[in-house]
């Protein structure tokens, strides 16, 4: 499903968080992180988010001048790498358990449910981007998340652990994520933003990392 909001001239914000109301708010009591946040602005830049989880719940500044629509589609696997937004797995939300610990998930169980395994980041024109990342991985020592762009493909960047990540790609066009077997508590939260590099002025590509 793809949920977009347009640019208004008012000033206005909004944070999504992957759970229900009672934890839409900072400081919840699930521990819940917040997925997306709108940049901070004199005026409301809207979204265009992708999502493959089944809760989605918005805290908005301002009560009033927001419109919100949604569109079901049959693929998420491409995804604008100039737009912000944030890459999970079906069904993991990244709240805890606050009576018995461990992370909470939804995920179906059906013989016929086939959950995504990757996401491309690429872009809807020729420009290049700055991209950062922040990971927020929940694994055991047998999953992971992987990511490269396409000078690396061979030699891609492998996240495991419950540490937060977090990574910088200067001047690429592509990032490809890679996930598989995401059961029960397994799971991670991207959370990406870019900055379009002038056309006169692109650098080489690098990556950095920081935790």
């Amino acid at each position: 499903m793809q949920v977009t909001s347009p640019e208004t001239a008012q000033r206005n914000s909004i944070t999504a968080r992957l759970a229900g109301f009672d934890n839409v708010l900072d400081e919840n009591e699930d521990g819940c992180p917040y997925a997306y946040k709108t940049p901070d602005s004199p005026n409301f830049p809207g979204f265009f988010l992708s999502v493959t989880t089944p809760l989605l719940s918005f805290a908005i500044e301002q009560p009033a001048g927001i419109q919100i629509q949604t569109t079901q589609l049959l693929s998420l696997g491409s995804r604008d790498i100039g737009s912000a937004g944030f890459i999970t797995p079906d069904g993991w939300n990244g709240c805890k358990k606050p009576k018995t610990g461990g992370i909470q998930s939804f995920r179906s169980t059906g013989s016929v449910y086939n959950p995504p395994t990757f996401t491309i980041l690429q872009p809807e024109n020729d420009s290049y981007y700055n991209v950062s990342l922040e990971v927020l991985p929940h694994f055991t020592a047998k999953r992971n998340l992987t990511f490269s762009e396409l000078s690396s493909l061979d030699n891609p960047t492998i996240v495991t652990g419950i540490d937060q990540q977090n990574f910088e790609f200067y001047g690429i066009r592509y990032l490809d994520f890679e996930y598989k077997n995401m059961e029960g508590c397994q799971g991670f939260l991207v959370r990406h933003s870019s900055i379009v590099l002038p056309k006169t002025s692109l650098a080489p590509t690098t990556t950095t990392t920081t935790t």
